[in-house]
């Protein structure tokens, strides 16, 4: 029956479409590249007199493009998955991106690194591929085998970039934190000096509430821009768990067990993006 392109894999498409839906999600992303706006905001005079306004301006420059090529790897990533749900659906692939052009900019990428560009633009051809040869449900082995060392690269490296330790988005996070604390207490110490008690409590105050969205000392997972990074590190996972189980019983797809596992992954990927994004304002 799966051979014959009529089997029933709407657990398959579920999981490849919200899973599409999840990594299309950009606003992690988003926040990371306007972290040195946020630190350029409460620089103080000293910092200014030191230089550090000039270092921030040129790592936005940098944040800015690197955070244009995660984009891309995302896309990438988007659209293949897209583009199997069809598959699971016995239609033809849609690509949800421009590829030839998503293809040439992984390719000409300079920030992120060939870890993840390769392996972006590696997924991102097998989708033109899978639209130039008309693949359909038939096809779905195939497609999964050769995407599965590839997506499981991606995610190796979003792993790295979201590490809560060493991560560079987690360091940006704590160097955010780290700015803006270091700008309350400066003022504080000046209405200090100047014997203005209440405006140093006011300075206190919306320090406190400021930092609180990065838990205890700017680095603890407990603050909720933390918990959006791991949160959304464990999305990817489960993207990448999801179709390495899809990869590992490519023989039968329609495998009951194994529609049930992935609808689980399906819904383990929903739960976690509406934590996400119920932490937005």
């Amino acid at each position: 029956m799966f051979l014959a392109g009529c089997a029933d894999l709407s657990a398959i498409r579920d999981f490849s479409k919200t899973s599409a839906d999840s990594a299309s999600f950009t606003g992690i992303v988003e926040n990371y590249a306007e972290s040195p706006d946020t630190q350029l905001i409460y620089l103080y005079p000293e910092k200014r007199k030191a230089g550090e306004e000039s270092h921030l301006r040129e790592l936005k420059r940098i944040s800015h493009e690197q955070a244009k090529e995660l984009l891309n790897v995302l896309a990438a990533v988007t659209t293949y998955m897209s583009a199997i749900g069809n598959l699971a659906a016995d239609k033809a692939a849609d690509p949800t991106e421009n590829v030839n052009q998503l293809i040439s900019e992984l390719d000409s990428a300079k920030i992120i690194g060939t870890d993840l560009s390769k392996p972006a633009s590696a997924v991102a051809s097998l989708v033109g591929k899978m639209v130039m040869d008309g693949y359909r449900q038939k096809d779905l082995r195939r497609a999964i085998r050769d995407a599965n060392p590839q997506l499981q690269k991606i995610r190796q490296n979003l792993d790295i970039l979201l590490n809560e330790k060493t991560g560079g988005f987690s360091l940006s996070l704590r160097a955010e934190c780290t700015a803006i604390s270091d700008y309350y207490d400066y003022w504080h110490n000046v209405a200090a000096d100047h014997n203005e008690p209440a405006a140093a409590e006011i300075l206190a105050f919306r320090k406190r509430a400021e930092i609180a969205a990065y838990g205890k000392n700017c680095k603890s997972a407990d603050g909720l821009k933390f918990r959006d990074l791991a949160n959304y590190q464990a999305v990817f996972d489960e993207i990448a768990n999801g179709h390495q189980a899809l990869f590992d019983n490519q023989g039968d797809l329609a495998n009951k067990a194994l529609l049930a596992t992935i609808k689980n992954y399906a819904m383990e990927i929903r739960s976690t993006m509406a934590t996400i994004k119920a932490s937005k304002p």
